[in-house]
This record gives structure tokens, sequence and C-alpha cells, in this order.
């Protein structure tokens, strides 16, 4: 279980607020889901930067609490980490401006 530690955390957490933000405004949300898989693809390079990094020797992932499965040099973590959060930020993002636009038409 240590060596999925990581993995699941994110899982858990970033899928749960996937989960919540999706249940709530699934119809919405489905109207846009290009734009949030586009998004999503625009933040995958990132992992590969944190690729990069590790191997500068900037920051390491402690061995005992990742699978050491790596993907052009960066964890599996990291793009299971650029995905879901991807996902929840811009599913987030697009519902708050909605809002506000609905919000300044009824001003």
């Amino acid at each position: 279980m240590n060596k999925y530690f990581y993995l699941l955390n994110i899982l858990f957490f970033a899928g749960l607020a996937n989960g919540i933000i999706w249940f709530r405004y699934h119809n919405t949300l489905w109207q846009y889901s290009r734009l949030i898989l586009f998004y999503v693809i625009l933040t995958l390079p990132l992992a590969i930067l944190d690729g990069l990094a590790l191997r500068w020797g900037a920051w390491a992932y402690n061995p005992d609490r990742t699978t050491g499965l790596k993907i052009l040099g960066a964890p599996l973590e990291t793009y299971a980490f650029m995905i879901f959060v991807g996902a929840a930020i811009s599913s987030g993002t697009i519902i708050l401006a909605l809002k506000e636009r609905h919000n300044r038409r009824q001003s």
C-alpha cells in the first residue's frame, strides 16, 4: 500500500473534487467538455518539465511512496495530478465564470 500512497491520494482527493463538481453541474460541464479536455492536454507538458526538474535535482519524490513508473522522465503520479487537478480547476473556473456572467446580467 505504501508504494501507491501518493497515487491513491491524488485519485481520491482530486477525483472527489471532480466528482462533486461534475455531479452538481454535469449538464453545463458536458457542453464545455472539449474546453476542459483542451486545458488538461495543455497542462501535460508541465509533467514533462517535472521530469526535467527531478533529473536536475530541484526536488525528489519518496520512492517508498510512489509506484516508480515513469513516463518521459516524470512519475506516473505527476501525470495523474495534472489530469485530475487540471480537470477540476478548469471545470470550477467555467462554473464560476458562468455564474458571474449570470449575476452581471441580472444587475
